[in-house]
């Protein structure tokens, strides 16, 4: 009998166990499900910002930000092919080599990143703006400049939280940084700049364009020279760059502080009041060479504002150092955004790499 009941209860135990782990496998399953779909709407509605830039505001301005958009603005004044075309059949190419030489990491995401640009901008052009060019006047190029980087960085900043790429440069860079000594960020600033030049150049020579409705449209109304074009792009480029690291690690809104102060027990007091945590940093001074404490805390700028008030009234020789933090995660600030299984890339162990013996 109680062979029989042991059984029993271990029978239970498996068949909850299993129970257990389906229910698991379940939640795991339809979330990733959300993270696909939240992903794919993030694609898609920044494919539908990148798309109104280059339709409004770039391409009837003749602006290049740098990139396969840039070029494909160039294309389509000196040979009348459409923009998003233009940079379907360059990214491509490009996307392939990408998938060679870095492997499935640009993948389905990118290519629908790609698609969804190239094929929006052309709609955007050909039925959207015909219908609206007759009631609006050219815009000015500062606007077209700063309105286009705004756009066109929140498009690709809403991309990039997607898990997506424009694919270009992106995938050029990548490439350089692999077998070059180039980092991406330099390799991208470096492709853009270039572009920018090369299509300022050409267009600023080049007659009335033969391209796309809304660009001939404004074209004939205004003309820039060579100087023009390239400064107007590089005020786009650097517009689009911050709007993208805003979008991506948000409004600088805080700040971290050191503060070096004799009246450390007060200046804590007075943190603590404010409900903000702080840690104490354990230093020397290299002049004295006295043990000293560090009060280092993150703060809101209302906050900052009410500690230097309170610090400069107890104690006017203490020194405190304040820094611009992008993005402050953990308890009281913003929450940690739980990654796709796909991003957790683990570091492959050195087995060649010997430690060297300590004498």
């Amino acid at each position: 009998m109680k062979d029989d009941s042991k059984s029993n209860t271990e029978k239970k135990k498996l068949e909850q166990g299993k129970e257990n782990t389906s229910k698991k496998s379940k939640d795991v399953l339809k979330e990733s499900v959300r993270g696909e779909i939240k992903n794919y709407s993030l694609l898609v509605l920044g494919s539908i910002f990148c798309a109104l830039s280059y339709s409004f505001f770039l391409t009837p301005s003749k602006f290049s930000a740098g990139g396969v958009g840039g070029l494909a603005i160039t294309f389509n004044y000196l040979f009348g092919i459409n923009v998003g075309l233009a940079m379907l059949m360059m990214n491509i190419p490009l996307f392939i080599i990408g998938m060679k030489s870095m492997g499935r990491m640009y993948g389905v995401r990118t290519l629908t990143g790609i698609g969804l640009i190239s094929v929006l901008t052309d709609l955007f052009d050909g039925k959207i703006i015909s219908a609206i060019k007759l009631t609006h006047e050219p815009l000015h190029p500062i606007i077209s400049a700063l309105f286009g980087g705004l756009l066109l960085g929140l498009g690709l900043g809403i991309l990039f939280r997607g898990k997506g790429s424009s694919g270009g440069s992106d995938i050029i860079a990548q490439v350089m940084g692999k077998y070059t000594s180039f980092t991406p960020g330099i390799a991208i600033m470096l492709i853009d700049f270039n572009v920018i030049v090369i299509s300022g150049i050409l267009l600023g020579t080049s007659g009335k364009g033969t391209g796309t409705e809304m660009a001939d449209f404004v074209n004939s109304a205004r003309e820039a020279n060579q100087w023009e074009l390239i400064f107007y792009g590089l005020i786009t480029l650097y517009v689009s760059s911050k709007v993208i690291d805003v979008v991506l690690e948000g409004i600088s809104t805080s700040k971290s502080v050191h503060i070096i102060s004799q009246k450390n027990d007060e200046i804590l007091n007075y943190i603590n009041d404010m409900k903000r945590g702080a840690t104490i940093i354990k230093a020397a001074g290299a002049y004295r060479k006295e043990d000293r404490d560090i009060i280092f805390v993150i703060l809101s700028r209302k906050e900052l504002t009410q500690l230097k008030a309170y610090i400069s009234s107890i104690d006017d020789k203490a020194f405190m150092i304040v820094a611009d933090t992008h993005q402050v995660l953990g308890y009281g600030f913003s929450k940690f955004e739980k990654p796709d299984t796909g991003q957790i890339i683990m570091p492959k162990k050195n087995k060649d790499k010997k430690v060297p013996e300590s004498k």
